[in-house]
């Protein structure tokens, strides 16, 4: 974190998830509504994915 001290347009986030990086990958600049707007929806697509209680249909499954 030291490294980024002395660049002012650097902003740290912290928690970062999957849906946050695809967000992000490929920017080089992003506003501040831009990035606060892009955190909520990432936010929203936690989950929690139980493999042993899911069932899934032979029809579903086609790997």
């Amino acid at each position: 974190m030291s490294l980024f001290i002395n660049r002012p347009d650097t902003t740290l986030i912290a928690g970062a998830n999957l849906a946050l990086m695809i967000g992000l990958a490929g920017r080089e600049c992003i506003s501040r509504e831009e990035l606060d707007k892009l955190i909520t929806q990432s936010r929203e697509m936690l989950c929690i994915v139980d493999l042993e209680k899911e069932t899934i249909s032979k029809e579903e499954d086609f790997f």
